[in-house]
């Protein structure tokens, strides 16, 4: 390789850090320096050990080096942490059909089928295995794009119809390809994926960035243009969305992903006829993809002929439940209008969903690179990487993928009808929550629009947006998980486990005590929680009674690790203001200071606050009294607390932070203690 130089994508952008390591692995990967490119895959998978997307990078590199033992290890490896991730599906599929384990491949890529139903990858390569093609043709196909050219050159009979009618109808069409050098490939296609995890991020400005660097890279890539299609989709700028798909279309007429966002730019726009065009294209090509049908349905409702808007809707829903919910709608406001429309609700009822389970120095280069990946803060890089081709998010959220682009706008949004708001739940300081339905898993979510503060300029909306990445890690029973994070509309929005019940300060209001052996179980549960979050290096910073939960069950949820301040914090920056709940924090944190053991410190007051329906420190001089210890004992503010408690709290509550408890878990020991 030539001189290293610093490269910006537009706008002035430099690439992130560990785009830049993979796509160096892909150099290597494409020149055969399969003995380094595995060194560095190790290398990243050792960095970053709880970030799925490396894992199922990995395995797609291995994959590639037919190295299938190793592929499927790190497909296992993302599955553990993103159980219901369809891509890592698909690669351990591909690396366990190659490896004669049919039986489990079949397995994989029912379940990746059955997280996102649309994935036509998916589906492709489960006709694959499935048709029982010899396992050595299999041992070539490290890509979707592999194995859609395994189709155009296969035979009838390994396929179950002719090579240009595909499955079900699916016509594949080569993409437009020039000859492109493989270390610009490699970067291409880095950039491609990141464009696609970008958007599934929220972050649509620089999915068209990226996309934009792949084109640059590789400027006959339809896959690219799709991908910024999808992104401007996003963004409203349908001309824009117009002028790439219709690039595509130039070279490929049949691009049934193409037709159907064209559509949906189209219908945007206003210009029905022409969305109805593409629509019909689109189902002529395929009639098996509910998009088309989702499409033509919108057009024939702006034209006013509601009877066809119906009978399409209706199909859509057939095709993918996650349109039932659409199709219902449809009836209640439209079926009065149209005589002898019978919407055969039997055929539309969603399904179950699945329950979630839980040359120059080559090595020298990747270290540096791989140095400033750590030094930029990106140690967490939740659901940074879109790595697999073909890649959907989990079904709580769906996003796009380089290969498949269907108008996946539909399925994100409160706006673009994923998630229907039901009523207002309350806000507060960082935003006002909503309890909502996530219509294609037919479930209850909590919704939260976040406050404009967070977007007073890019630099804080991104290191909010990666706290709550962070924090989207945590996965534990105490704890209240984020199911997804978008924008829509300019507006942020965190989707939530919904719990059925109040908030700790709510309970203590309406029961004013809450009694010793009922405030131990609760505390065991937060302590747990706790414990698990600091595990992770992830640090409350926020902990009081209304950032705890009590579900119907008598669980304890604890929510809120870190956003509510990381929220507040945004507007402190400018203001030099001490953010944190006052009677709470430790006094610590009033020098901006805060760790494990200001959440210790919280925990005390969290304690004593539910013991007793007050405050140790009502302020208003609340630093004072802190760092004084001016306050009464738990016992004798309310008789019949055990005088065991005093020395709980007291040791929680000390100024001194090397003298309070070193862990939750020693804390949580002694609480049980107390309850004998």
């Amino acid at each position: 390789m030539g001189k290293s130089t610093a490269r910006t994508g537009p706008g002035g952008k430099r690439p992130d850090p560990l785009v830049e390591a993979l796509a160096m692995v892909g150099e290597e990967v494409e020149s055969g320096n399969t003995k380094q490119a595995e060194s560095d895959i190790s290398t990243l998978q050792s960095v970053f050990p709880r970030n799925p997307d490396v894992h199922t990078a990995a395995a797609e590199y291995f994959n590639e080096m037919q190295n299938f033992a190793r592929a499927a290890d790190a497909a296992t490896t993302a599955i553990q942490l993103a159980p219901d991730s369809p891509d890592a599906y698909k690669a351990r599929a591909l690396a366990r059909s190659s490896m004669e384990d049919r039986k489990g491949a079949i397995e994989d890529i029912r379940k990746a089928m059955a997280a996102d139903p649309q994935d036509e990858s998916a589906r492709i390569l489960s006709a694959l295995i499935e048709s029982r093609r010899e396992t050595s043709s299999l041992k070539s196909l490290a890509s979707l794009q592999d194995i859609k050219r395994s189709f155009e050159g296969g035979s009838p009979s390994a396929i179950g119809g002719t090579a240009s009618s595909g499955v079900a109808g699916l016509e594949l069409k080569p993409s437009a390809a020039a000859q492109v050098p493989p270390q610009e490939s490699a970067k291409a296609s880095a950039y491609l994926k990141t464009a696609a995890s970008k958007t599934r991020l929220g972050d649509y400005e620089a999915a068209a960035r990226y996309a934009t660097l792949a084109l640059d890279k590789n400027p006959a890539s339809d896959e690219a243009y799709l991908e910024r299609a999808n992104a401007y989709n996003f963004l409203g700028k349908y001309d824009d969305a117009v002028r790439d798909t219709t690039s595509v279309l130039q070279r490929d007429p049949g691009n049934v992903q193409a037709l159907n966002m064209r559509a949906w730019a189209l219908n945007r726009k206003g210009l029905f006829r022409e969305a109805e065009g593409d629509a019909n294209k689109a189902i002529n090509l395929n009639p098996g993809y509910a998009d088309s049908w989702f499409n033509r349905a919108l057009a024939y409702e702006k034209m006013g002929d509601y009877k066809r808007m119906l009978e399409d809707f209706r199909q859509a829903a057939s095709l993918n439940t996650a349109y039932a919910s659409r199709f219902r709608d449809a009836v209640a406001q439209y079926s009065g209008r149209v005589q002898d429309f019978d919407p055969g609700e039997d055929a539309i009822q969603p399904e179950r969903a699945a329950e979630p389970r839980p040359r120059r120095n080559k090595t020298g280069r990747f270290a540096m690179t791989l140095g400033f990946t750590l030094s930029g803060g990106l140690l967490i890089a939740f659901g940074m990487l879109h790595i697999v081709s073909g890649r959907r998010e989990r079904p709580d959220g769906r996003d796009t993928q380089p290969d498949i682009l269907s108008p996946s706008i539909f399925y994100e949004g409160v706006t673009s009808g994923k998630y229907k708001i039901e009523r207002k739940l309350g806000e507060g300081g960082m935003g006002v929550v909503y309890e909502a339905v996530d219509q294609s898993l037919e479930r209850p979510v909590a919704i939260k629009r976040m406050n404009d503060e967070i977007k007073l300029n890019d630099n804080e909306k991104q290191r909010f947006l990666q706290e709550a990445r962070t924090v989207a890690l945590l996965h534990h029973p105490n704890i209240v998980e984020i199911y997804t994070i978008f924008e829509e509309d300019d507006n942020i929005y965190l989707v939530f486990e919904f719990i059925d019940g109040p908030t700790l300060d709510k309970k203590l209001e309406k029961d004013v005590m809450l009694g010793t052996a009922s405030v131990v179980e609760i505390f065991d549960q937060v302590c747990k929680a706790l414990a698990y979050a600091h595990s992770k290096n992830v640090v409350h910073r926020d902990l009081k009674l209304g950032n705890i939960m009590l579900n119907s069950e008598g669980d304890v949820k604890v929510m809120d690790f870190g956003l509510a301040h990381s929220a507040k914090e945004t507007l402190a920056r400018a203001s030099r203001e001490v953010v944190g709940s006052p009677a709470y924090m430790a006094p610590e944190q009033a020098y901006g200071v805060s760790g494990k053991d200001s959440d210790i410190y919280s925990l005390g007051v969290c304690v004593y606050e539910a013991l007793t329906g007050t405050l140790p420190f009502p302020g208003p001089n609340f630093q004072e009294q802190k760092e004084k210890m001016l306050y009464h004992p738990v016992s004798s503010v309310m008789a019949g607390i055990p005088k065991a408690f005093d020395p709980l709290l007291e040791k929680a509550m000390n100024p001194d932070p090397d003298k309070r408890f070193r862990t939750v878990e020693e804390f949580r020991e002694a609480l049980l203690a107390v309850r004998g």
